[in-house]
């Protein structure tokens, strides 16, 4: 049985992390708030000088990234580029990528993954890997963190030691 729509464009945050510099950003699990437990698409919003994660690879997951407000650069293994409204990219698992609002105003994007688990994301500029088993075990998208592995003597959190935009 269907849900009750949810309208993007009068979003409810779920998450509006504003900490630490560089990676704040507001997020609804758009898919997981309707009931799925096998899709995951996530409805962002990024203020400007700020990225929602950092420069990282998913091993198990590929995503999609679909612009819809906004000019945000996106950061591969390739380089920069600006993105458009209506852009649409797919990150292969391994393929590394970062976004981040270089403009004067908000951007929004949908990111769309299955749930693939245990997951490892690498976390190239720091040489971190992470490694989450289980799906996600609430509303709003956590996951079990097993460890965070090759970061000695660096704080263990998943956003600890990353450079900010």
């Amino acid at each position: 049985m269907p849900t009750d729509p949810i309208n993007i464009f009068e979003p409810s945050w779920e998450e509006e992390r504003d900490a630490p510099p560089g990676f704040r950003a507001r997020r609804l699990y758009l898919a997981r708030t309707l009931g799925s437990d096998q899709l995951g698409v996530s409805f962002w919003e990024i203020d400007p000088g700020e990225s929602n994660m950092p420069y990282h690879a998913h091993h198990a997951n590929e995503e999609l990234l679909i612009v819809l407000v906004g000019n945000p650069t996106l950061r591969t293994a390739d380089g920069e580029r600006e993105l458009q409204p209506g852009d649409s990219v797919l990150f292969r698992r391994g393929d590394a990528h970062q976004l981040t609002n270089h403009s004067d105003e908000p951007v929004r994007f949908l990111f769309i993954a299955p749930l693939n688990h245990p997951e490892i994301i690498e976390l190239p500029d720091t040489g971190r890997m992470t490694v989450f088993a289980g799906r996600p075990t609430s509303g709003r998208g956590e996951f079990t963190l097993f460890q965070v592995v090759n970061a000695e003597g660096v704080d263990q959190g998943f956003f600890a030691a990353e450079p900010p935009p």
